[in-house]
């Protein structure tokens, strides 16, 4: 055993070994060239016209239908899409007329020479939706307005809609209040608005209006026609039930101050 042998037994050292590369050959020959591939696309050699209606069979010859399948769809340069049904040999292929949106009209020439190429499908765009105006006009009995904040209870048809769909409604209305034989010594204030009954009641933002009266001694005649301020009001629920309310401050020292037809329409704007 050598020195070396003996002290690398001793202390337990592995010797590293070190490949050292040699100088880098020539060259290879260059391979042999790949098989250039096909075109996905042709042109049209003989002159044809579109069919006369959407899923009408045409066949087309093209100067190489070698790179369609069944199933594809296809465009001919000019405006019309087709989905191919068979391909009975190298220059021909049979396809039914798509006619997307953007197509020609029927019975437009394909002239020899149109491009052929591969075609996506058309989008399906969702149809919007469409909500019907939601609309109420109240009138029967006239309601006298008191103190207290309440639905104009007008008997035959009361202002009241319900709102089915979620999303952003315009809500609108009037008021027409008149003065029956009243007496008011004092201005005083009538309180109009919409007011959510369910879903956690609670009168509609922004929908607050009304009029201050006039010191009048026991007469009877339209007050004032009110308009409600046009509010966007959002409903993420299935169901909210919105109705026309009033008040006045304080009641006319004689005869009444009365609702005698109010309306709400709400108009859908988007989900």
């Amino acid at each position: 055993m050598s020195a070396i042998d003996n002290c690398c037994s001793a202390c337990g050292a592995t010797i590293e070994t070190i490949n050292v590369p040699g100088p880098q050959g020539a060259a290879g020959a260059d391979g042999t060239n790949g098989v250039d591939g096909g075109n996905a696309f042709t042109i049209v050699t003989d002159a044809s016209l579109v069919p006369a209606s959407a899923g009408d069979p045409i066949t087309l010859e093209v100067a190489s239908s070698a790179w369609m399948v069944v199933g594809q769809t296809i465009i001919v340069a000019g405006g019309s899409t087709y989905l191919i049904t068979s391909i009975p040999d190298s220059t021909h292929v049979t396809a039914d007329w798509l006619d997307y949106a953007n197509d020609v009209a029927g019975g437009t020439v394909i002239p020899a020479g149109a491009g052929v190429s591969p075609s996506g499908t058309e989008p399906v765009v969702a149809a919007p939706t469409i909500v019907a105006p939601v609309t109420i006009y109240g009138s029967g009995t006239a309601y006298p307005l008191t103190t207290t904040p309440a639905l104009l209870a007008l008997g035959t048809v009361v202002p009241r809609i319900t709102l089915t769909t979620a999303g952003v409604w315009l809500l609108q209305g009037r008021a027409r209040i008149d003065y029956v034989g009243a007496t008011f010594a004092a201005n005083r204030t009538v309180s109009l608005k919409l007011y959510r009954t369910n879903n956690t009641p609670g009168d509609i933002a922004n929908s607050l209006c009304g009029f201050v009266t006039q010191i009048i001694t026991t007469l009877t005649y339209t007050a004032y026609i009110v308009e409600f301020p046009p509010v966007a009001y959002t409903t993420a629920v299935i169901t909210d039930i919105i109705e026309a309310w009033g008040s006045i401050d304080v009641l006319p020292s004689a005869g009444t101050i009365t609702a005698v037809e109010a309306s709400i329409t709400a108009t859908y704007l988007n989900p």
